[in-house]
């Protein structure tokens, strides 16, 4: 059994539930999602260093949980 971590999101998973529950659509929209999140990430960590808009960095908070919900959402079928 191969166990999967995701460092973004805290999950931790089995390879072979998760293939199996996935169709290639499903998987294709984890990929796309988790290609935003790591842009929100990097725009997140800018924000932190910059801090002239309090707000920009709580949107891109909120749409970080968004996107983490929307993979959860995903993989749980």
């Amino acid at each position: 059994m191969i166990l999967i971590s995701d460092k973004c999101f805290g999950i931790l998973s089995t390879e072979s539930n998760l293939v199996a529950k996935l169709n290639k659509k499903q998987k294709k929209q984890i990929e796309v999602a988790r290609k935003k999140l790591e842009k929100l990430h990097k725009l997140r960590s800018d924000a932190k260093q910059q801090n002239d808009d309090p707000a920009e960095l709580a949107k891109l908070e909120a749409d970080i949980e968004k996107i983490k919900t929307e993979i959860e959402t995903i993989q749980n079928g």
